[in-house]
């Protein structure tokens, strides 16, 4: 990282920041759906896929999307343990998303990897959170946009429907049935432009910090000391780049103007 609290990624996006997404929101969920492979693509954190994420979160509303997709994948996680390891006994679900699980695992060992319920929701968790770590410690950018942003139940379920999507597109066959159509889903695919400020809710019981605060509380991880120390990093690497920002730029729309 520079003096000026700029790490390479960073210098790179401002000297050559996309103006339109790479791709769009459900080439992006696609992505994403490589986190499910069991067992894992690379067993290292930093391997080609959260350098891809990297690159295309370059573009403000890429990046938006892809915060709010890991973060929800890790909420929905959590939930879904805590319902599963303390709810049954007293009859009570986290959240109606939780009752539906954190959808599908991919790969030939899957049902070997993570033979329960709460063991995928806790591989899930592990791969959202590593690649959390990854582009938080790549970007501060990146990081600070963390702390304005908020989790709801729409990107909750969003996180969910797109995971057991196994095309962003469905295929329908032409009027003289030689060859499939491909169409888009009716459901919107833009990566809009963001708000420079963040979220409305970023203050509220949604903000995106305590989804991470969750997890550290949670009994259930308690004794899950990878995934403590994965929510740990992530925080302090979002805590550290909203120290920087605020020191560089008291005036937030500065910095908006300057990094956003």
């Amino acid at each position: 990282m520079s003096s000026f609290g700029l790490t390479a990624a960073d210098r790179a996006t401002l000297a050559s920041a996309p103006s339109s997404p790479l791709i769009d929101r459900n080439a992006l969920f696609a992505l994403l759906r490589l986190h499910r492979l069991s067992p894992a693509l690379s067993g290292k954190a930093n391997g080609t896929l959260p350098r891809v994420l990297l690159n295309v979160a370059a573009h403000p509303g890429t990046r938006d999307v892809l915060i709010r997709a890991l973060l929800a994948t890790t909420r929905v996680a959590v939930e879904t343990t805590e319902a599963i390891v303390g709810g049954h006994s007293r009859g009570i679900c986290a959240s109606p998303t939780a009752n539906r699980g954190c959808g599908t695992l991919y790969g030939r060992d899957a049902h070997v990897t993570c033979p329960s319920p709460e063991a995928a929701a806790r591989f899930l968790a592990r791969r959202a959170l590593e690649t959390l770590v990854f582009l938080t410690r790549s970007s501060n950018v990146f990081a600070a946009r963390v702390a304005v942003l908020a989790v709801t139940a729409g990107d909750v379920a969003e996180a969910v429907d797109k995971a057991t999507s196994l095309s962003a597109t469905k295929s329908v066959k032409d009027t003289t049935g030689k060859k499939p159509v491909v169409t888009p889903f009716s459901s919107s695919n833009s990566l809009a432009t963001t708000s420079e400020e963040g979220d409305a809710d970023a203050t509220g019981p949604g903000a995106a910090p305590l989804v991470l605060l969750s997890l550290l509380g949670s009994p259930a991880f308690e004794p899950h000391a990878q995934h403590v120390e994965l929510a740990l990093s992530a925080l302090l690497s979002v805590l550290a780049a909203t120290k920087v920002r605020s020191a560089r730029f008291p005036n937030p729309a500065d910095y908006s103007a300057r990094l956003l």
